[in-house]
């Protein structure tokens, strides 16, 4: 750390620590052990993506969509839909506390064929394992099971037509 890192309320420099004469060594380390949780999270079915927001940063290569369930309730009831993501669906977000979902056209496809998945703020719910993402230190995040999945918080219906792709 050179002079010009931090000043005081005086506006004096801090004093430098650039070699090993006067650089501190840790007395005591302790490593971060608290995994992140799903906070909250936006679906929009227009778009075909999913917003993922975390307590903390994420490390975003550690995606992995199977580990998520988007389904009908908040609970396991009988009649619950529900859609278990496929590798497909991913992400090219950064490390950060928010993550942007692209879902991939299957799994997109699959959550639309169901009749009362997602189709409504009321339909949709996320669950998902400790599996589906790591903090920057590897804690895995904390599950959220299918019979308290999370409430999405902001949710976008899909208003596009369907489009011929062939015939």
């Amino acid at each position: 750390m050179t002079t010009a890192a931090v000043r005081d309320m005086y506006a004096n420099k801090v004093v430098s620590l650039v070699n090993a004469a006067t650089s501190l060594q840790v007395t005591l380390f302790t490593a971060d052990a608290v995994p992140p949780q799903l906070v909250a999270f936006d679906l929009d079915m227009n778009t075909g993506t999913m917003a993922l927001y975390f307590s903390e940063t994420v490390r975003a290569s550690t995606f992995n969509a199977s580990a998520l369930t988007l389904q009908s309730t908040s609970s396991t009831d009988l009649g619950t839909q529900q859609v278990t993501f496929n590798y497909t669906t991913q992400t090219f977000s950064p490390n950060s506390f928010s993550i942007l979902v692209n879902i991939s056209r299957s799994d997109l496809n699959a959550i639309k064929y169901l009749l009362n998945l997602a189709k409504e703020s009321n339909e949709t719910f996320l669950s998902l394992t400790s599996w589906a993402i790591t903090d920057m230190n590897a804690n895995r995040v904390v599950a959220i099971s299918a019979s308290g999945a999370l409430p999405v918080l902001v949710y976008t219906p899909d208003v596009a037509g369907p489009v011929l792709q062939s015939f």
